[in-house]
């Protein structure tokens, strides 16, 4: 390779003419193969200290397109979150329910408020016409009662926690019953419906209002799961699931109501 070298430096100083310019034909014959094969091999290494080289200005900017793609998804959820309160909101100004009674807007604060399962706080107390004793609900119908209230918030004790009860109306019967709630992941029980009731697994039942029951009428409650009379027995057992899931709202209204409130 060295004498190829040599005899090339030298044919250049002789103008590439004569014996020199024809062996430098035949040695650049040799050296292109050479050159061709060092180049293949030493072209990955050129590629990949390049990309060391750039690895910190890489890395970079992938990070800043994860945190981009990670702000999207953020934003998309944000989005999703406010619509959902937003339909919230406009169910509850359509409560067909309590068209007659005067409702506080509130927000939910604290989920688990009241014995950790069983309710939650609202930002919403006395100073804004909240007090115990008045029903909570949602667009979907009932879900509580006030049972503690300062003057700027409140906590709803949620139907499905085992002191928590209300009076049911079967529809198109003149039965009533008293529905108890055990627990957050057991459906309501209804007791005190006679026997031989006309009742269908689906049916909704909703508040009686009968004289000195704690909710107005005709609030929806729960939906009929099952429906049996045991052997012997002079009542219907009855199971409800709620129409409302607790743990899951954010805006609830607490309807301004108690069982002294004139009819009207």
């Amino acid at each position: 390779m060295l004498a190829a070298i040599t005899l090339v430096t030298l044919d250049a100083r002789s103008g590439g003419s004569g014996f020199l310019g024809s062996v430098r034909s035949d040695s650049r014959a040799v050296i292109d193969p050479v050159e061709n094969a060092a180049h293949s091999v030493l072209q990955p290494v050129g590629n990949f200290l390049s990309g060391a080289a750039n690895y910190g200005s890489l890395k970079q900017a992938n990070q800043r397109l994860r945190n981009e793609v990670a702000a999207m998804e953020a934003a998309q959820a944000q989005a999703q979150a406010t619509e959902a309160q937003a339909a919230e909101v406009l169910g509850l100004a359509h409560l067909d329910f309590a068209a007659n009674i005067p409702e506080v807007a509130a927000q939910v604060i604290d989920q688990g408020a009241a014995n950790l399962e069983s309710g939650f706080e609202i930002n919403r107390g006395t100073a804004s016409g909240v007090a115990v004793g008045y029903p909570v609900v949602t667009a979907g119908g009932l879900i509580g009662t006030v049972t503690a209230a300062t003057r700027t918030h409140a906590t709803v004790t949620v139907l499905t926690d085992p002191t928590f009860d209300v009076g049911v109306a079967v529809p198109h019967t003149p039965a009533v019953g008293a529905a108890s709630g055990y627990g957050p992941d057991a459906p309501l029980r209804v007791a005190d419906i006679a026997k031989g009731t006309p009742m269908t697994k689906g049916e909704i039942l909703s508040t009686s209002g009968l004289q000195g029951e704690k909710f107005p009428p005709g609030i929806p409650v729960g939906r009929v799961d099952s429906v049996s009379t045991p052997s012997g027995a002079l009542q219907e057992t009855v199971t409800l699931s709620p129409l409302v899931d607790p743990g899951r709202v954010s805006t609830i209204a607490v309807l301004v109501w108690s069982s002294q409130t004139p009819p009207g």
